[in-house]
């Protein structure tokens, strides 16, 4: 009698642990799917900005002078962006 009640017991922890990967694969996949819409989004937004032509004025946030002029299309401030990553500007932040 007492392998019949292991069994049970293994078979009530895999259903608790089934359940509890679902639910994370579902919290995952909710992530996935919110990450997904916001890229989108911005993406949209991107493209709204650089079809318009649109100017973007930098305010600089420290005292080192800012590598661009104060007024830069999207597309160049995409470029900057890419090529001088976000830790390069962390100085700054800090001011």
């Amino acid at each position: 009698m007492r392998s019949t009640d292991t069994r049970g017991a293994l078979a009530s922890e895999a259903k608790g642990l089934d359940f509890y990967y679902q639910s994370k694969i579902d919290q995952l996949e909710q992530q996935v799917r919110a990450k997904r819409e916001n890229l989108l989004r911005l993406k949209a937004q991107r493209n709204e900005i650089n079809t318009q032509g649109a100017s973007f004025t930098l305010a600089p946030r420290c005292s080192r002078p800012s590598p661009l002029p104060s007024s830069v299309h999207a597309t160049a401030l995409t470029a900057h962006l890419l090529t001088h990553p976000p830790s390069s500007l962390r100085a700054c932040v800090s001011d």
